[in-house]
């Protein structure tokens, strides 16, 4: 059976403990063999080049700008904490939403690696609007402008999906028929 890079989609040389394309460790993922089947270059021609690539660069781009809002709410929090002597309870509200953008900038940046070698639910997760709206309020009511920037950079992530959902549902059939 030949294996390809969960990480860049080469082909593995058999046996090879590291990638040729990008350098991968593969010592752990050769136990395995489902986790390295998937080459994501296999489906780019249902789409545009690099369709999957392209999501993940974007999709990596957010988890970045989550990191640096939540880091600077929880900032925030601190000098006003400090400055306010503990009496202005509204900054509380401030770390919640730091942790929350943390929080969600390390699912950002896990799901970024994983739809490259196993792109499932791609479209369900980023069809629906509603989550996006919720995101933007409270950031709009706690984040400040860094916060609402990062709201409508989703929004952007959310639009190469809706506008290629077709391809990605391809993609997302051929993987499926790939892995039975």
């Amino acid at each position: 059976m030949v294996k390809f890079c969960s990480n860049c989609g080469n082909e593995l040389n058999e046996g090879g403990r590291f990638c040729s394309g990008c350098g991968a460790n593969h010592q752990s993922t050769n136990q395995n063999p489902q986790a390295v089947q998937y080459r994501p270059q296999q489906v780019y021609g249902y789409a545009q080049p690099n369709l999957l690539q392209r999501l993940s660069t974007k999709i990596n781009t957010l988890a970045i700008i989550w990191l640096i809002v939540g880091i600077i709410q929880i900032l925030f929090f601190i000098i006003i904490l400090v400055i306010s002597e503990g009496e202005q309870y509204y900054v509380y509200f401030v770390l919640v939403i730091g942790i929350l953008n943390i929080f969600n900038s390390i699912q950002n940046f896990s799901y970024s690696k994983t739809i490259l070698h196993s792109p499932v639910g791609i479209v369900a997760k980023y069809s629906p609007v509603g989550g996006a709206i919720f995101n933007l309020i409270y950031n709009i009511l706690f984040g400040g402008l860094v916060g609402i920037i990062g709201s409508i950079y989703y929004f952007t992530v959310r639009s190469l999906v809706v506008v290629n959902s077709m391809q990605f549902s391809e993609i997302e059939a051929q993987f499926s028929t790939q892995r039975q």
